[in-house]
């Protein structure tokens, strides 16, 4: 027998909403209705709901075909059906992962803007000797941070020459740092603690 619709038995008071208005015995044609409400619902949710969607269509295809129909045909619509959930989830997700992207990149360049942009280049001091543990820096004009972080005991800064600009001097575990508006030419990086610069702890930064 097919299914069949049975009215509810709810009190007549009840407002509408509260009410349920109709209850589906198992059968075929029950659980098509029962999936098609599932649906409605899920398709409320999110973008990922198609894909549960998908599933429930194709178990209420194949309690269908359970009465006598033909099972290819079944089994076809259900793979048509969980084919269409996937091409649209993974549709969202790229247009998401785009919105992303691009949110993320406006980001960065709104803090850029903000900082004034520039590059950071990190030039450590040498941990034995009076010295930089690097001899040349190339940056390109513009906004220039010099971070110079010391594993050295002995205190240490980071200091630039035309336009004269010196950074904190730091002891072990510091770190100095000096910024300049650089147009293209070449600068000498250098320690201001007394000696150190007599002693060899300078350095060239190109600006390009």
């Amino acid at each position: 027998m097919g299914a069949a619709l049975i009215r509810s038995s709810a009190p007549r008071s009840l407002p509408s909403s509260a009410r349920p208005s109709f209850v589906f015995t198992d059968g075929p044609r029950g659980n098509v209705r029962r999936n098609r409400r599932i649906e409605d619902t899920l398709m409320k949710r999110t973008p990922l709901a198609a894909l549960s969607v998908a599933c429930i269509a194709a178990l209420g295809a194949v309690g269908t075909g359970c009465g006598g129909g033909d099972d290819g045909n079944v089994v076809d619509q259900a793979t048509s059906e969980v084919g269409k959930a996937v091409d649209t989830v993974t549709s969202e997700v790229g247009k998401a992962v785009d919105t992303v992207t691009s949110e993320v990149g406006k980001a960065v360049d709104t803090a850029t803007t903000e900082l004034g942009g520039g590059q950071t280049i990190e030039i450590p001091a040498d941990s034995t000797r009076l010295a930089f543990s690097r001899a040349s820096a190339t940056a390109e004009s513009g906004a220039v941070t010099l971070k110079m972080p010391n594993p050295s005991a002995i205190p240490h800064n980071i200091a630039l020459r035309a336009p004269d600009k010196k950074g904190e001097v730091v002891t072990q575990g510091g770190v100095s740092e000096v910024s300049a508006d650089l147009p293209a030419g070449t600068y000498t990086y250098y320690c201001s603690v007394p000696g150190h610069l007599e002693a060899g702890m300078k350095g060239t930064l190109t600006v390009k």
